[in-house]
């Protein structure tokens, strides 16, 4: 997730793409890895990285989405309590 929010070739991005490179590449050699797994972990890996990046930008979309149906909710709420005041005030004035 921490990639997403990374402007795209910033040092940062560099850093949260590549971190994990060279652990990753010892553990595999350390077990004796053939190179066919090799190479179907690496295509999963950027398999997930593409698809996580996807799922963080429609979790954002979707909050950005729920804040704005909120605060339309709150708005329609505000008028209806101002309309309900203001039938009272008439209703009020009426009956004096």
């Amino acid at each position: 997730m921490w990639r997403e929010h990374t402007r795209k070739f910033s040092p940062e991005w560099f850093l949260a793409v590549h971190a994990t490179i060279p652990f990753v590449a010892m553990t595999r050699q350390g077990i004796g890895m053939p190179k066919t797994v090799i190479f179907l972990t690496i295509g999963s890996a950027i398999l997930g990285q593409a698809l996580g990046a996807r799922l963080e930008r429609q979790r954002l979309l979707s909050a950005k989405h729920n804040e704005q149906l909120r605060q339309q909710q709150q708005a329609m709420l505000e008028e209806a309590r101002q309309t309900a005041e203001s039938r009272r005030r008439r209703v009020s004035l009426n009956c004096s």
